[in-house]
């Protein structure tokens, strides 16, 4: 999107501080710069631990690309307290143990490492 590029580096121009929501689907290479250079936060809608659960909240099959993505913005800077991950429970839906301790064991807790993201089921994951 080219005016999402210009608004950033006009403000980034001016050494605005920006904080970024994002849901990670598209990944912003203006983002990425900004984590670089330890100039903004970005906070990302995870919303799920399974793929199934994922394209059910978002109603898109975009569960790889968005870890994905967040795994690449993590891995641009070396301040990771610049990234934060937002999980809003819906009751019966992600609102289940093994889910949580999933998002935030195999994913938010070490960034340094290849990580499993699970499809629907413990055993069933895509290695990333």
């Amino acid at each position: 999107m080219d005016e999402f590029e210009d608004i950033y580096k006009i403000l980034k121009k001016y050494n605005y501080f920006i904080i970024f929501n994002s849901s990670a689907i598209k990944y912003e290479k203006s983002i990425e710069e900004y984590l670089k250079e330890e100039i903004g936060l970005l906070i990302v809608s995870i919303d799920a631990g399974y793929k199934e659960t994922h394209r059910k909240i978002k109603q898109v099959d975009t569960f790889e690309k968005v870890w994905k993505n967040l795994k690449k913005y993590t891995c641009s800077t070396n301040d990771k307290s610049q990234i934060f991950a937002k999980y809003i429970f819906l009751q019966r839906i992600n609102d289940n143990k093994d889910e949580i301790v999933l998002v935030i064991e195999d994913f938010l807790y070490d960034s340094s490492t290849t990580y499993e993201i699970p499809t629907s089921k413990p055993s069933e994951v895509t290695t990333v």
